[in-house]
């Protein structure tokens, strides 16, 4: 192994599911069409590293999820999780972590 490492600057955005949310005059099924369509547009600006519910090993829902991106800033990454759907809408309570991902090539 070569002790050269790489970086990488990312952003994970942990969405949890709020006690009380705000009523929505979006209906809940609209509202996962836009978020998935929001993750493809992501995906397809090459922002989305990757995403995915909080779900144990048996499957079971632990309450929003995890979305990694790459941005230029945490403000950056911030506004990119205040677009999101659930969040726009007051569904979910964000929190923004920087992280580096690093690895070393062989």
């Amino acid at each position: 192994m070569t002790d050269e490492r790489r970086r990488e600057q990312l952003y994970i955005f942990i969405s949890r599911l709020k006690a009380e949310p705000p009523t929505t005059a979006i209906a809940p099924d609209e509202l996962a069409r836009q978020h998935h369509a929001y993750l493809h547009e992501l995906q397809r600006a090459r922002v989305l590293v990757g995403s995915g519910p909080a779900r144990d090993e048996s499957g079971a829902r632990h309450g929003g999820g995890v979305i990694i991106i790459r941005a230029a800033s945490l403000a950056d990454a911030q506004a990119i999780a205040e677009r999101e759907p659930y969040c726009r809408e007051g569904q979910r309570a964000v929190e923004i972590i920087a992280w580096q991902r690093t690895w070393w090539d062989d």
